[in-house]
């Protein structure tokens, strides 16, 4: 997957390649506030499985959570409302992360 555009005032072209899955390790905070991330699951992890258009195509990312204790329920509406925030041409990887 590569996104064709003009690199400079000069118009080089350049290749971005967007490969994935990506994977972001998520900050939870601790119950007694030593900031570690580490539960007893292991590591909480955001994986975001890019589809083939991505960025610049109408197929949203798949997010999936590793490593996270949720309730089933809030878990699902979580992953939904991740991907309702989804735009064409956006950075999910800087967007998701954020929220």
């Amino acid at each position: 997957r590569s996104l064709r555009g003009s690199a400079s005032s000069a118009e080089k072209t350049s290749d971005v390649q967007f490969e994935g899955p990506w994977f972001l390790r998520i900050q939870q905070s601790s119950i007694d506030g030593n900031g570690t991330s580490k539960s007893s699951l292991g590591t909480p992890t955001l994986e975001i499985r890019l589809p083939p258009s991505y960025p610049l195509g109408e197929d949203i990312p798949e997010p999936i959570l590793h490593n996270v204790m949720m309730k089933p329920h809030f878990k699902e509406q979580f992953l939904k409302e991740l991907k309702d925030m989804y735009e064409v041409e956006m950075d999910v990887g800087i967007l998701w992360g954020e929220h």
